[in-house]
């Protein structure tokens, strides 16, 4: 065979360690918005279609308990990585949208005593980066110290852990000190301080405890344990309302300035794979616990963003790839203790950005004001306002801040989301799912924007700043890495498109391989092998089916892991020379729930199915056949369907991928009347009456009682730009759901529908039509920028 080159990928030459093929995508296939982003997403990223895992069947699209996320999320997606040899390469898991972010995990805490400050909600990221505890119902994924891949501040202290019986002890003191038991709760804690301990809050927590207790001098041998141990907030021994008593003593006051003095620096940051055990000193090891990175890649609930502002996101995300942002990161800081709690790292986090070229700004306030060149932001507060602040956000930005509900996305919930983030232009952003108690540990450290400018991937960046994982929703492209820094390499021996047998010999060739430790080689996204640099990899062609396949590789650094692969050389095996076609019946796209008619042929074949994100749409018998495709099961956007054949012998051939565009349904402005009344239900016939709210799960049952009764729920709303709003409907009633007569969903079993629309600016009229059982229920909700149950308020009067 003729030997040319080609250009392969981009070879990283900073330690951003993840790449396609090391990224599962887990999508609701019972909902056209999660199947649309991860349609969007598998264009951007090259993502490999084994790596979608699709779910139906989700109980909820919002928040859910820890059984049925056991049951229905964690459980179906790491037995699919399993089935498809996926383990060993897979290490972030992220979420499209209609999944729920937030996990009741009340049920596995029954019968166990914990400290106030932990709760009972937990985000579905941070369970699933915590699988290993979760899938056993082992509560310790509750701890703020579990995560042993966060950075921690340097020199690191040389003591131990707690042990499970430890960490008991330590959850009836801290209950004690809620109690103002501060005597007991100080005897509790001081007996874990028998030895030296990794954990500098022991220390410090004791000495709030005897501070209290009116025992100064005790409190202040704990506060010196405390730094000595690696406490470094000096502005909380400054304001901490636990230690006033001790606010005149001199031994304090020298201390808080000893500790002003002391340079804050955190561990050298280390590239992520999920089958690496961590030692306790943050180091891959060879036994430990292993984590799984993972993120929403959006959120379109409650007050979560449209979903075009989520394929906004991820498309500047993909674009802001090794740009290296001439822009600044801020750290405003303020009195609120939202800001006060993070601002021990600002100025160390600030000059080690400089340091590396990337220019950062600590001053006061709450947002950058008039500031065009925002590349990142640590906010502190609980309401904003970003329009109003003037300053531009740079692609690729991670902007996050520390507030109660910041992660709390349902609708009418208190504080700004961090979906308003997304919204204003980061790339990245977060929130705790329920009241965090303003702990550092469950919030991103400033140093979260030294790892990213660093190269490594927003993913890593989250988790290697975060000391206790379990409620922070984080929203991003896991992927998304501007300050990677890309070197061009080629691969020897194919060429694109190109036609081949047998086995064909693949070598990668880069400039400064000495750097490189070991390529890995992928075919259609699994993992085919790994050699050093210099060393051809075989690749058996006869070990998959004829037609056309993906080949990516992935360098790895020596002494980190850093790959970027990229799948761009699609080749055609022929050692049967099988071939599979497919076509559409028109060319023109599609609306969404029309068919799309596929003719497919394949000489010899005895069925042939199509497959996209990973499974099939449908099948024929026979060596040809059309396949009816419903457009509700692809999403909308661009997606792939890709032919697979079945021969008698047990054999198949993959033909090309097909190219649909499939478009939502739209609705045009009606004329309405000409004196709308709001929200209105109309029963047998009767007057209609004004409906206030909807929220309530048993409001229609209040307004309808008994069976059988003909209901009619109608409303005029006004559209102030054209946008894709989203209508979700779950009820018994066998409601039909229309806006301006056209037909959106129908549901009478109590699952989950829903269901898009492209409304144009101006009036339009939604309808519901239904029919009572004894006790009827209507969940329906409306929105573009997230979905929100019907209120009088919503519509025009």
């Amino acid at each position: 065979m003729a030997l040319s080159t080609i250009c392969l990928g981009i070879l990283g030459s900073s330690k951003a360690g993840l790449g396609p093929e090391n990224v599962a995508v887990v999508v609701n296939g019972d909902s056209w918005a999660s199947l649309t982003v991860a349609n969007e997403y598998a264009q951007l990223r090259g993502i490999p279609a084994n790596n979608f895992i699709v779910l139906h069947g989700l109980s909820a699209v919002e928040t859910t308990d820890v059984d049925h996320f056991r049951a229905e999320i964690l459980g179906p997606v790491f037995k699919a990585i399993g089935q498809r040899g996926l383990t060993n390469q897979i290490d972030c898991v992220a979420y499209s949208v209609d999944i729920p972010y937030a996990v009741n995990v009340t049920s596995d805490m029954a019968g166990r005593k914990f400290s106030m400050v932990i709760t009972g909600m937990a985000s579905t990221n941070g369970l699933t980066y915590l699988h290993e505890w979760v899938e056993k119902k082992d509560t310790d994924y509750l701890r703020l110290d579990i995560n042993r891949y966060d950075r921690r501040t340097l020199p690191l202290p040389m003591g131990s852990g707690l042990s499970k019986a430890e960490n008991e002890i330590l959850a009836q003191g801290m209950s004690l000190y809620e109690q103002k038991q501060y005597v007991k709760a100080a005897e509790l804690l001081s007996g874990l301080l028998t030895q030296q301990r990794s954990d500098p809050d022991i220390a410090y927590n004791l000495a709030c405890c005897q501070a209290l207790a009116g025992q100064p001098d005790k409190a202040m041998d704990a506060l010196r344990s405390a730094v000595a141990s690696g406490w470094r907030n000096a502005y909380q021994l400054t304001s901490d309302p636990d230690l006033v008593s001790l606010a005149k003593r001199d031994d304090l006051k020298q201390l808080i300035e000893r500790v002003k003095a002391m340079p804050v620096r955190v561990q050298p940051g280390v590239p992520f794979r999920s089958r690496y055990a961590w030692s306790p000193s943050g180091e891959p090891a060879s036994s430990g616990p292993h984590y799984m990175l993972s993120t929403f890649l959006g959120v379109t609930a409650g007050r979560g963003n449209s979903v075009k502002e989520v394929l906004d996101c991820l498309q500047r995300s993909a674009a802001a790839d090794g740009t290296m942002p001439k822009g600044t990161i801020y750290f405003p800081k303020n009195g609120d203790v939202r800001s006060t709690t993070r601002q021990w790292a600002f100025k160390a986090a600030a000059d080690e950005l400089k340091q590396m070229g990337v220019n950062a700004i600590v001053e006061d306030g709450v947002l950058p004001q008039n500031r065009s060149d925002v590349a990142g932001a640590t906010i502190g507060i609980s309401d904003f306002d970003w329009k109003g602040s003037k300053s531009t956000v740079l692609p690729g930005a991670i902007i996050e801040h520390l507030t109660s509900f910041g992660g709390i996305i349902s609708e009418r919930a208190g504080q700004s989301p961090c979906t308003d983030f997304i919204r204003a232009g980061a790339s990245g952003s977060s929130g705790t799912v329920t009241e965090p108690y303003a702990l550092q540990q469950k919030f991103p450290t400033a140093f979260i924007h030294v790892q990213y400018a660093q190269g490594f991937t927003l993913a890593e960046s989250f988790y290697q700043s975060l000391y206790g994982p379990y409620q922070l929703l984080v929203i991003g492209d896991p992927l998304c890495k501007p300050w990677f820094k890309p070197t061009r390499f080629s691969l020897a021996g194919l060429s694109d498109g190109a036609p081949i047998k047998g086995k064909v010999m693949l070598s990668p060739k880069a400039a400064g391989t000495a750097a490189i430790a070991v390529f890995e080689f992928y075919v259609d996204g699994r993992l085919l092998a790994t050699a050093a640099p210099g060393t051809p990899v075989a690749f058996d062609t006869r070990t998959v089916p004829d037609g056309a396949h993906s080949i990516s590789v992935e360098a790895i650094l020596k002494g980190t892991s850093a790959g970027c692969s990229r799948s761009s050389v699609t080749v055609r095996v022929i050692n049967q020379k099988h071939a599979v076609s497919a076509s559409a019946e028109k060319p023109a796209g599609w609306t969404l729930g029309e068919p799309i008619a596929v003719k497919v042929r394949c000489e010899g074949a005895t069925s042939i199915g199509l497959m996209h994100l990973g499974r099939s749409v449908g099948s024929v018998s026979g060596a040809s056949g059309t396949i009816e495709v419903p457009t509700i099961s692809l999403g909308t956007g661009i997606s792939n369907l890709v032919p697979v054949a079945q021969f008698a012998s047990g054999a198949s051939a993959v033909g090309s991928a097909m190219t649909v565009s499939v478009a939502p349904p739209s609705a045009n402005a009606v004329s309405a009347s000409a004196s709308p009344s709001g929200l209105t239900l109309s029963v047998d016939g009767a007057a209609p009456v004004t409906v206030k709210d909807t929220i309530d799960w048993d409001w229609l049952a209040k307004l309808a009682p008994g069976a059988s009764r003909h209901f009619t729920l109608v409303g005029d709303f006004d559209v102030p730009a054209a946008d894709l709003y989203q209508v979700q409907v779950k009820t018994n009633t066998g409601a039909s759901v229309a806006i301006d007569g056209v037909g959106l969903a129908h549901s009478n079993d109590e699952s989950q529908q829903l269901a898009p629309v492209m409304l144009s600016t101006g009036r339009h009229r939604l309808k519901v039509i239904g029919i009572t059982p004894a006790n009827p229920t209507l969940d329906i909700r409306l929105g573009a920028a997230g979905a929100f149950h019907l209120t009088d308020a919503m519509f025009k009067h």
